[in-house]
């Protein structure tokens, strides 16, 4: 929970994008541990399977003091990408129907209030890359 104070210090050093990127992390955090106890998630979603999401925000806090050196910034934000893409591809093989690929179907966006991750987190992780990678264009 460290990087929850982390966040207002990097916003007021100009760094937003990676303590929006470790804010998002820091809710893959939250989501994997909770729940894998009572078996909400499936294995898969956490990172003792195939869901690695959790280092963003390890790779946005390492490449938080660095932000200010492109080549710095966009390695993390492209990391980010890259475990996200890997998240979307690990849910359209986790869900029940003919793509199913591991023994447990992800049941989250049947439950309360995990149906909320794809519309909120997911999309919020990806409005912030994409925000990202335009302000690194407009360098």
């Amino acid at each position: 929970m460290a990087i929850t104070g982390l966040a207002p210090l990097m916003f007021a050093h100009g760094l937003a994008a990676p303590a929006f990127l470790a804010a998002m992390g820091l809710t893959a955090v939250a989501v994997a541990l909770s729940p894998v106890g009572a078996r909400v998630v499936a294995p898969q979603m956490t990172w003792t399977g195939d869901n690695w999401d959790v280092a963003t925000g390890v790779v946005a806090l390492l490449a938080a003091p660095f932000a200010r050196r492109v080549g710095v910034a966009w390695a993390a934000n492209l990391v980010g990408t890259a475990l996200l893409l890997n998240v979307a591809r690990v849910v359209a093989r986790s869900a029940p129907g003919p793509l199913l690929a591991y023994p447990e179907p992800l049941l989250l966006a049947f439950h309360f209030p995990t149906v909320w991750i794809a519309s909120v987190c997911v999309v919020g992780a990806m409005v912030g890359r994409v925000v990202t990678f335009r302000a690194f264009v407009r360098r």
